[in-house]
């Protein structure tokens, strides 16, 4: 599972924002700019987007079996 939040580049939490992990693996971030997506094992490139706001990508992003793997988003 891949957990994050996405905020402005100053910390405000950006609701309404995609997170795509690729393979039909997706998330919006809720309220408090919170996601979940779940994905099984693996490594995977995640980009995280929102109208408006630059795009974000992150890559070689390491599932593992171990629990959730937390990953925060700054975009501006």
């Amino acid at each position: 599972m891949i957990i994050g939040r996405v905020t402005t580049t100053g910390g405000t939490p950006i609701s309404g924002a995609t997170v795509d992990a690729g393979g039909g693996r997706n998330g919006t971030t809720d309220a408090a700019g919170y996601f979940r997506i779940t994905a099984p094992v693996g490594v995977y490139t995640l980009t995280a987007s929102k109208a408006g706001s630059t795009t974000k990508v992150r890559t070689a992003v390491d599932v593992s079996t171990l629990g959730a793997t937390p990953l925060p988003f700054r975009l501006s």
